[in-house]
């Protein structure tokens, strides 16, 4: 917590930053509490995502604690320009849109597609992904929510799967999923199959990262589906994309590679979560 706790007093001495956001998976008491303390004293407001951390502890500091990425995002604009604002939980899209899509989508898949190939390379994402959705469903991970939902203690092979795949363990001798999609190319190929039912991903702009991602995702989707057509099946793909209309892969461009392969993009990771999770909950009914 040491770069953080430096970069949060740099901040506050800043006399152009107006509103700071902090953004970490929870830290370890003792630094949490470090932060918190600073968070007091504080004259600029101070908007914090500490993904499934101490809301409660939050509150106290005087901090205002955030349910995810995206709500961060709204709650930092709404407190700089001095309005109101409360927990953002749901959808951008109108419901009946959404309900749309859950209903689609869940037609189109077979009685034994009952699982979740979550898919990230960005490992913030991965986390936030499960926080959500371990709230209904049971989530194996190569970064656990807790150590008996370590990967390697999946049942049979058999379960919901989100991995970090900008984890150590899949970086030694080669670059980051970011960086080179090929890491992701062969988990589509290893960890998806007949009785998956979801595909969920996050696309990732910016400095450093691959020139064209979504037309990685979307050329493993195309794979996947020729594969599974074999078997007379289909499955769903959700993604979001991570970027801004400045950065060199272009925004709009990404978005309609992924959508032109069928794929269903969300505003932002937190919807697509949320549109992950309700689809399951359906696949669950029609079991």
């Amino acid at each position: 917590g040491l770069m953080m706790i430096q970069g949060f007093e740099s901040l506050i001495a800043d006399p152009e930053t107006d509103l700071i956001v902090l953004i970490s998976k929870p830290p370890a008491p003792s630094v949490a509490e470090k932060i918190y303390q600073i968070a007091k004293t504080s004259p600029k407001p101070v908007v914090i995502d500490f993904i499934g951390g101490d809301r409660a502890a939050i509150e106290a500091a005087g901090a205002i604690p955030c349910i995810s990425l995206e709500d961060a995002a709204q709650k930092a604009v709404k407190a700089l320009r001095g309005e109101a604002f409360e927990d953002f939980t749901g959808f951008s899209l109108p419901e009946d849109y959404i309900n749309c899509i859950v209903d689609t989508s869940v037609a189109k898949l077979k009685s034994d597609q009952t699982e979740l190939r979550a898919l990230f390379t960005g490992g913030t994402l991965a986390d936030e992904a499960m926080k959500l959705l371990g709230v209904h469903h049971t989530i194996y991970s190569n970064i656990p929510l807790t150590p008996e939902m370590a990967i390697e203690n999946l049942p049979a092979g058999r379960g919901h799967i989100c991995l970090d795949l900008g984890e150590d363990q899949f970086t030694r001798g080669r670059p980051h999923p970011m960086i080179d999609p090929q890491t992701r190319t062969e988990f589509f190929r290893s960890h998806v199959d007949g009785q998956t039912g979801v595909i969920l991903v996050d696309v990732v702009l910016g400095f450093g990262s691959y020139d064209d991602p979504a037309g990685a995702v979307a050329a493993s989707v195309r794979e996947i589906r020729q594969r599974l057509s074999g078997q007379g099946k289909e499955v769903v793909v959700i993604a979001s994309v991570c970027g801004t209309d400045l950065d060199s892969q272009n925004l709009n461009q990404s978005i309609a590679t992924l959508e032109a392969e069928g794929i269903i993009v969300m505003p932002s990771n937190a919807q697509a979560v949320r549109l992950t999770d309700r689809i399951m909950q359906h696949m669950k009914k029609g079991a």
